[in-house]
């Protein structure tokens, strides 16, 4: 019976399903957001009044998350239901022939079906642009006015879609190569992505600014044994100014203001001057154990590996979509293949994997932030890092009251939602 299920059964069908899972998972922070307390940690450093404050705005925050989920979920399965891609792509084939250009023009067409299709999603989201700053101006969170936020999104909109427009006939260039070589274009984007990956460190360091060695000879000497207990030599540790960079895995360390890189065993390690104002030497210690323990767990591996394993099956499970002309049918196209519509539908032919793919990588990026903790802890570190992780997050909390109704989340709501542990949940574990 399963094996029967049409594509676009089984798109639809695995979309509601997912749906179904998040909504769960929002409905079970609701109801923790009624009773939930802050963690020991944190009871010190924010008022109750704070939190709850933050508290009623999570909750009332979910509500309007799950309607307008909702609401874009019945949108995307009468669009797939009721083949209404397929009916919009007739209308701006029914365009061109109008103004005279008869005969095939599928990057024209494609371009006239996206800057549709980007108007009526515009149009769609309009509405709930309005409910989430009348949400934010119910608990004083923000002082934006309804024409202050719609002038914004317009902006965004009339620079941001000419671009995605300009760009499509490149688009449509890169789908008909990775229909027509599949393998050649799996290859070139899993190389790409690995030399990429390889070679993102060394690019982040040389954007760092203002080296300097540390001059506090007690820290350094403290970061060369833990990474010699760790099983790394230091090169060099440094001091630098990293206010102009946006690390890419800040929401991994929650921007601890350690970082290390280097080829093998051996090991510069980078510390922000911010740390020397605001940690003792033993948190910074503490962070710097936890980089370590991602390296010993080799975290970066394991996070490319599943990258690469999504990436190869998107590009396989396009060109095989693409080429089959019942999955097409399926789903509305009978005679024509436009590339970029096809990429679309075979994403949510493929949702079952895609999302397996996912939740793997969730919960392995989960997994190994708890045992880069623990790396510290073995360390004899462990109480030092609690008090680093809440010095860490206490400056963001107060400048944005809004996340201390995520600080200690449900845990089936916090894997769904992020690919890093929250707070709360590190300060139990440790």
């Amino acid at each position: 019976m399963i094996l029967s299920l049409s594509p676009k059964h089984v798109a639809i069908g695995a979309s509601w399903l997912f749906f179904g899972a998040k909504a769960y998972a929002a409905w079970r922070q609701h109801q923790r957001l009624g009773s939930a307390a802050l963690p020991a940690g944190l009871a010190a450093r924010v008022s109750e009044t704070e939190f709850a404050r933050a508290r009623r705005f999570g909750r009332d925050k979910l509500r309007v998350d799950v309607a307008q989920a909702l609401c874009v979920q019945l949108a995307t399965s009468a669009v797939l239901a009721l083949d209404a891609l397929p009916q919009v792509w007739d209308h701006a084939g029914t365009a061109l022939r109008c103004v005279g250009l008869g005969g095939s023009h599928e990057t024209l067409q494609t371009m006239l079906l996206a800057s549709a299709w980007g108007v009526g999603w515009s149009l769609f989201n309009a509405p709930w642009h309005y409910v989430y700053n009348s949400l934010e101006r119910k608990h004083n969170l923000s002082k934006t006015t309804t024409w202050g936020v719609f002038s914004q999104k317009l902006k965004e909109f009339l620079i941001g879609y000419p671009v995605i427009i300009a760009f499509t006939p490149v688009a449509v260039k890169v789908l008909k190569f990775g229909r027509n070589r599949p393998i050649l274009s799996t290859i070139l984007v899993l190389t790409s992505m690995t030399l990429g990956a390889l070679m993102a460190p060394q690019m982040t360091s040389m954007t760092f600014s203002n080296y300097k060695r540390v001059e506090d000879q007690e820290i350094a000497t403290g970061v060369a044994l833990v990474a010699e207990k760790s099983g790394f030599t230091v090169v060099e540790t440094v001091s630098v100014d990293a206010s102009r960079v946006a690390i890419q895995e800040h929401q991994r360390t929650s921007h601890s203001g350690v970082y290390v890189h280097g080829l093998l065993q051996h090991k510069r390690v980078h510390v922000s001057e911010t740390l020397f104002e605001e940690m003792d030497k033993l948190e910074i210690l503490a962070l710097s154990a936890r980089e370590f323990g991602h390296w010993n767990i080799m975290t970066a591996s394991h996070k490319l590996a599943l990258a690469l394993m999504g990436s190869a099956s998107n590009i396989m499970n396009f060109s095989m979509f693409a080429t089959n002309s019942a999955c097409l049918d399926d789903f509305g196209f009978f005679s024509e293949n436009p590339l970029l519509i096809s990429s679309i539908l075979s994403h949510y032919a493929n949702l079952p994997l895609s999302s397996t793919l996912v939740y793997a990588y969730l919960y392995f990026a989960r997994a190994h932030e708890f045992q880069a903790d623990q790396a510290a802890k073995k360390l004899g570190l462990g109480q030092e890092l609690k008090t680093a992780l809440i010095k860490l997050n206490i400056k963001h909390i107060k400048q944005d009251v809004r996340s201390l109704s995520v600080v200690d989340p449900d845990p089936l709501y916090s894997f769904l939602t992020w690919d890093c542990p929250t707070l709360g949940e590190r300060l139990r574990a440790l």
